[in-house]
């Protein structure tokens, strides 16, 4: 099994170390701003990421937003 915590590949392309400005805050979270949000965890993202939409999802955004599920509808989308 992987070690989820090794982002010794990620940091080859991109090493969080070097990012001086933090917190990251990413505005939006539907069908850019959710994937968006998803791609940079991934890659190891941190110390802070603030995610802002002021939005509740809707049964239209699920198919295209991916943290979403159904059962999310009518719930602030952060």
């Amino acid at each position: 099994m992987r070690n989820s915590t090794n982002f010794a590949r990620q940091e080859r392309i991109f090493n969080p170390a070097t990012v001086s400005a933090w917190p990251l805050h990413i505005i939006g979270c539907g069908s850019a701003g959710s994937a968006a949000a998803q791609v940079l965890i991934k890659l190891g993202l941190g110390p802070e990421i603030h995610l802002w939409d002021p939005q509740k999802l809707e049964d239209v955004n699920v198919p295209v937003q991916l943290p979403y599920r159904t059962k999310d509808c009518g719930e602030y989308k952060v």
